[in-house]
């Protein structure tokens, strides 16, 4: 019993760094293809902090896409999310710990703040346990509560696996790959909001957030 649970921590040590080494060593071996590089360009060039929105299917991928953005992901209390929690700071980000089965409003409080404060934020609005590509109330509330806009993040690769039994069908990036990384304009939330127009909104997300998937999936198409 204590050699297999001397195993498991020591897996549970190694995991995190392998996954690390294994997206950079992906990163460093494709090539990238940005869509939409204008939105955040201008965001920045008004001083104003956004949030990256992105299906839980993308959260591999974008663990490296994303690195050394100082940008606080939210993360599921969970142990998978233990796993991600560690990636995520190897690759220079960080983390806020919490979801809708535990910690979610402590969590969400903390995001507003992290946000407010003029710093960058994830948020994967299906997650952690779906369904897929369906908008939940989270990621609205964020935007409205901090004033900043949300930006739908899709990335797909030429060369990926599938996690076709996964619930998010995750895409894990293979070596070699074109990855095309398409942002769509981003999605403002006024602050006052709530009931019929609410719901509004997150069905207007939604369809934005799944358009630029579609974008993404074109684009790569055409290169092929």
């Amino acid at each position: 019993m204590a050699k297999r649970g001397w195993n498991q921590e020591l897996k549970a040590r190694l995991a995190p760094h392998l996954v690390a080494s294994w997206l950079t060593l992906v990163g460093h071996t494709g090539r990238d293809i940005w869509l939409g590089q204008e939105v955040i360009d201008e965001l920045r060039r008004q001083g104003k902090p956004w949030i990256y929105c992105f299906w839980h299917c993308n959260v591999t991928q974008a663990s490296w896409e994303l690195r050394n953005q100082g940008v606080a992901g939210l993360v599921s209390a969970s142990a998978d999310g233990d796993l991600a929690d560690k990636v995520i700071r190897l690759l220079g980000n960080g983390t806020i710990r919490g979801s809708s089965s535990k910690g979610g409003v402590k969590a969400l409080l903390e995001m507003i703040r992290w946000v407010k404060s003029g710093k960058l934020a994830v948020i994967t609005p299906d997650g952690p346990r779906g369904p897929a590509r369906k908008m939940q109330s989270g990621a609205i509330t964020l935007a409205a509560k901090s004033g900043a806009p949300l930006v739908p993040f899709h990335m797909v690769s030429s060369r990926q696996w599938v996690a076709e039994k996964a619930w998010d069908r995750h895409l894990i990036p293979k070596l070699f790959s074109t990855r095309v990384v398409s942002l769509g304009q981003p999605i403002y939330v006024p602050s006052l909001i709530d009931g019929a127009a609410f719901k509004a909104i997150q069905a207007q997300a939604e369809e934005a957030m799944n358009a630029n998937v579609e974008r993404a999936q074109a684009h790569l198409d055409q290169l092929k």
